[in-house]
Order: structure tokens, then C-alpha cells, then sequence
């Protein structure tokens, strides 16, 4: 019986180890999960990681505001705009600016040409503020309509060059740069911010009160580079005024947010001279180009022209306007308007106007500030313009 118990026993075992030997060497078909951890870089929220520029006011924001040209250092150009940290109104205190077309029985706004005078009287047929901005005694100096303004910097009656400027302005009817009394100043790459309102919208638009940058009696303004960004209401980007006066840009970028905003102005005389240049106005009632009276006149070569809102058309102008492989694009208000005996000359340009409801471009003739018969020119020379009614 014990034979027996052992030999059943080395057979079970010579079972064991032949199954043991015939699964040596073998994978098991059995699938074998694998996990593979990705670690994941926690970043800062976007707002936490812009640069905010020191505070308005303190040596390393800006110029030293002077009328005799002295000059004080400004912060390095590693400043960035910040546009996060400035806070916009909700509301326009302008009204909205309309015109009744002869025979149309329609209100239509035209481009930055609004009803509004603060005081002053208004012709209904044309809305362009009629008279003069009143004088008030505070500054003599001054032109009328910029008695209550000021500059971060201004130039009278000197000669400057500064490169990698920041300069912040924030008040009320605060302009970043003046140059006046045929100063000549050249800014390289500069970045400047805008972000105060006007407190009168009729000197705004005839005066340059409020405008960023800012060239009057006889100056020359040279800006090469960089860019200008305004928030505020009836604040422009460039404005060049007055007989003499010139503005030339090159390769800069100048956007506006606020309404009555144009990117770039000349009025009474003054001068632009525009190449590589990107403009674009974002609120109503802000034209991108907007040339007016008399010797005023705009030369524009490869420039781009963005609006975005009503009323405000790419081009504008009451004067000289010569446009050169400009492409403009008007997402709800035409892309071209000649008033009164202003000429427009564009060469080898894209016009583009998303308009429902509005003309690809106007010319017509108002009766407040030019009183003389209307002959309206708008020449075109190559390129291509489209009209998109949607």
C-alpha cells in the first residue's frame, strides 16, 4: 500500500514538472497595462503676468512737461501697453452724431462729423459744429480750443530725438506729446498710451484737444517705429494742425477705442505723411484718415486702414488726400467720403467696404464750412474696390 502511495505521488510530480518544463521560455498571453504620467506646468493667469508700467506722474513714466525743451530722462522700452488695467466708461457723453440726406428723408451719421457743439450752435443740415471754440483766459499762449489742455512732454521752439520712450497720459484733455512754436521732435519706437476723455468734443475735432500725439504752430512731429494706443473719448492718435504743421510716421502702428476718435487727423492746414503704417479705430464716429480745410493734405503710401463701427470711414477728407498701395477696410461705414471740393487719388489700392445699408463711397457737399459750389474728386488708378452689402 505504501509502494503504491509513493509511486502515485512520483507520478504526480513527473506530471508537475513536464507541464513546468514545457511552459519554460513561453510570454504569458495575458495584456499588461501600461501608464504613462504627464506632468503639467501650473501657469500664472494671464493678468498676473502683464507688465504694468510704473504710475502717471513719476520720473520713470514720462517727459518732463517744459516749453523750453529740456528733457529728462524716461523709462527703458521694455515697457509694454497695457490695456487690462485701464478702465473704459460704459457710456459716451456724446450724443450721437446724425445727418439728413437732401431728398433721403434717412438720419445718416456721417464720419466723425456729429451734431454735438457743447454750446455752440449747430446747422441742421450739416452737423459739423458751426464758429470757433471759445478762448478762455486761462492760457494765452495757447490756440483756441486747447486752453485746457496740457502734454506728458511738450516741445516748443527746439530740435529733439529720443528712442524707446513710455509715455503714459491719463487725464482729462491730456495729450501724450506737443510740439509747438516750430519745434522739430523724432520719436524712435516709442509706446505710448492714452486713456483720458475730452472734455469738449467740438476742440477735439477741430483743435486736436485730447489727441495723443499732437503737432501745432508751425512744429514738425517724426515718429519711426512703435506704437500709440488711446481709450479715451474724442481722443485721436496723430493730429497735425495748422499751416506748416507736418506729421510724418513710419512703420507705426495707431489704434483708437474710444468714440470720435480718428487714428490719424489734419485740420487748418496741417500735414500728414504716412508710409508702412497701420491704423485702425474700433467706436463710431472715428474715420482711420481724416483731412480737412482748405491746404490740409494727406500722403499715404502701403498704409492699412481698419474701422470697425458706423460712421467711420476709412478715408475722409475735405482737402488733399493721395492714397498709394493703401488697403482699407470699412466693416460698417464706407470706405471712402469726399466733402466739398476735397480731392481723393488712390494708386494701385484695395478697397473693401462691408457696409448693409451705406455707400462703398461718398461724395457730397456740406453748406456750414465751405460755402463755395462743391466739386468733389475721387480718382482711382489700378487696384480694386469691393462693396459687400450682407
Amino acid at each position: 500500500m505504501q509502494r503504491w502511495r509513493f509511486f502515485l505521488r512520483f507520478i504526480v510530480v513527473l506530471i508537475s514538472l513536464t507541464l513546468i518544463a514545457a511552459c519554460a521560455g513561453k510570454k504569458p498571453n495575458i495584456s499588461i497595462p501600461t501608464v504613462i504620467a504627464t506632468l503639467e506646468k501650473s501657469y500664472a493667469p494671464l493678468e498676473t503676468s502683464i507688465h504694468t508700467p510704473p504710475a502717471a506722474g513719476t520720473e520713470q513714466t514720462m517727459l518732463l512737461e517744459t516749453e523750453t525743451g529740456n528733457l529728462q530722462p524716461n523709462e527703458p522700452a521694455n515697457n509694454a501697453l497695457t490695456p487690462s488695467r485701464i478702465s473704459r466708461p460704459n457710456t459716451s457723453p456724446f450724443a450721437t452724431p446724425t445727418r439728413n440726406l437732401p431728398g433721403s428723408g434717412d438720419a445718416y451719421p456721417v464720419g466723425s462729423v456729429p451734431t454735438v457743439s457743447f454750446g455752440q450752435p449747430t446747422e441742421s443740415s450739416n452737423p459739423y459744429p458751426v464758429g470757433t471754440p471759445t478762448l478762455p483766459s486761462a492760457n494765452p499762449n495757447l490756440p483756441a480750443g486747447l486752453q485746457t489742455g496740457s502734454a506728458v512732454f511738450s516741445l516748443s521752439s527746439d530740435s529733439a530725438t529720443r528712442e524707446n520712450q513710455f509715455i503714459d497720459a491719463t487725464q482729462t484733455d491730456q495729450s501724450a506729446v506737443w510740439t509747438y512754436n516750430a519745434a522739430q521732435l523724432t520719436l524712435l519706437s516709442p509706446t505710448i498710451n492714452c486713456s483720458g476723455n475730452s472734455s469738449s468734443l467740438t476742440n477735439s475735432l477741430t483743435s486736436g484737444l485730447n489727441a495723443c500725439l499732437l503737432a501745432f504752430d508751425g512744429s514738425t512731429l517724426n515718429v519711426g517705429g512703435g506704437r500709440a494706443f488711446t481709450y479715451g473719448l474724442g481722443s485721436a492718435g496723430l493730429y497735425a494742425l495748422g499751416n506748416a504743421t507736418k506729421i510724418v510716421a513710419d512703420q507705426v502702428t495707431i489704434t483708437t477705442a474710444g468714440e470720435n476718435s480718428r487714428a490719424v487727423s489734419a485740420e487748418n492746414g496741417g500735414s500728414l505723411q504716412l508710409s508702412s503704417v497701420s491704423l485702425s479705430t474700433l467706436a463710431p464716429f472715428s474715420p482711420g484718415v481724416f483731412v480737412n480745410l482748405g491746404t490740409s493734405a494727406a500722403n499715404l503710401t502701403d498704409v492699412t486702414v481698419t474701422t470697425l463701427e458706423s460712421s467711420s470711414p476709412c478715408l475722409y477728407t475735405n482737402a488733399t488726400l493721395n492714397a498709394t498701395s493703401t488697403t482699407c477696410t470699412a466693416e460698417r461705414s464706407e470706405t471712402a467720403v469726399v466733402e466739398n471740393n476735397g480731392a481723393l487719388t488712390l494708386q494701385d489700392s484695395k478697397l473693401t467696404a462691408v457696409s448693409p445699408g451705406r455707400w462703398g463711397a461718398l461724395l457730397y457737399q456740406s453748406v456750414s464750412r465751405d460755402p463755395r459750389t462743391a466739386e468733389a474728386k475721387f480718382n482711382m488708378v489700378g487696384g480694386s474696390f469691393t462693396v459687400t452689402d450682407i
